[in-house]
């Protein structure tokens, strides 16, 4: 099993005073124990997007900060789905069918083909309940505080 990581669980995970820390870390610490260490083999997977996305989502915190050397370089030890022209595709067809916002379906289609990629359940780490109940209905196993 994988877990697959939006930004809302990551940020969560990495910023201490957030109301949903211990829950986000524990998915997190969980996700890396239960596939070892090394790269191609993490048990968290994000999407190519997220650098971008943490950028935004650090300096619109309330003590505005930017990711430290150690989280730039977890991320770069996650597994990574590209966003290719099919994401994006799927993304498009996400959010007419489930009224999303662009980077939620982009987010939530980069799930789905981490999936068919690995050929194995992947759990849908997110703090946001909208998104999750979409993935839930889309066939991921969800993970929600």
């Amino acid at each position: 099993m994988r877990y697959f990581f939006d930004t809302s669980a990551l940020v969560s995970a990495w910023l201490e005073d957030d109301k949903d820390h211990e829950w986000a870390y524990n998915q997190y610490t969980n996700a890396q124990e239960s596939r070892g260490a090394g790269f191609g083999n993490s048990g968290v997977i994000v999407s190519s997007i997220l650098k971008y996305e943490l950028s935004k989502a650090f300096t619109y915190q309330k003590n505005p900060r930017i990711a430290s050397s150690t989280q730039i370089v977890e991320i770069e030890s996650c597994d990574q789905i590209d966003v290719t022209a099919d994401t994006l595709l799927a993304a498009a067809e996400l959010m007419k069918s489930h009224n999303l916002q662009s980077l939620d379906a982009i987010q939530l289609a980069c799930a789905v083909e981490a999936k068919r990629k690995y050929m194995e359940e992947v759990v849908f780490v997110t703090k946001d309940k909208k998104l999750g109940n979409v993935a839930q209905k889309i066939g991921l196993v969800l993970a929600f505080p």
